[in-house]
């Protein structure tokens, strides 16, 4: 009697093509998804990135000159307030090319400090670095004082002073008229300074 034996030859007759399919399909998924990345990449670099990084660098550029501009208005915020005193003190007394003196707020500090303490001053006259100060009655010693503290004044390059009698009765009462070289005279718009001594 013959046994019935397994055959040698495979049975199966179609092939599945699904898993080759897949696969690919999965590569191609994966190649595209990093050359998109790449793009995105690209594009937020460009159109995001490099703008934004522009925008914060012009910002605080403005920030720096805002804070300048500030420091610079801080600084010379009082100018009208020193014009203003500057002219009720002398500015009666000056031309237009005297009141256009360059050194006004140096001119009224010395006044102010030197001669406005010790005597009225009638008249003020200025005349590029010479100013010349008129004063009201006064006395000797006072005048002395005066012309002692101009000359010891380091913004002062020279100071003298001419006297004359204002009482008939009493010697000692004059008035007097100073003579003054302003030292912060400008050449070049340079500083200079003059070292001389003043008269009697």
């Amino acid at each position: 009697m013959f046994r019935k034996t397994a055959s040698a030859y495979p049975t199966k007759t179609d092939m599945n093509f699904v898993h080759d399919d897949v696969a690919r399909s999965n590569r191609r998924a994966i190649i595209l998804f990093v050359i998109f990345m790449i793009f995105l990449f690209f594009f937020v670099q460009v159109a995001v990135i490099m703008p934004m990084n522009k925008i914060m660098q012009a910002e605080s550029e403005y920030n720096q000159l805002n804070e300048s501009y500030l420091k610079l208005q801080e600084s010379t915020s009082n100018y009208q307030e020193v014009q203003a005193e500057y002219d009720e003190i002398v500015g009666s007394y000056l031309t237009d090319d005297e009141k256009a003196c360059l050194n006004r707020p140096d001119i009224l500090k010395m006044i102010e400090i030197d001669v406005i303490p010790f005597v009225p001053v009638k008249n003020i006259t200025v005349s590029k670095d010479q100013i010349s100060i008129m004063t009201d009655t006064t006395d000797l010693y006072t005048v002395s004082k005066i012309v002692h503290t101009l000359q010891n004044d380091a913004e002062n390059a020279y100071a003298t002073v001419i006297t004359a009698s204002a009482s008939d009765t009493d010697d000692s009462l004059v008035t007097a008229n100073f003579q003054i070289t302003f030292a912060s005279s400008t050449t070049d718009g340079q500083s200079t300074m003059t070292n001389t001594e003043g008269g009697e």
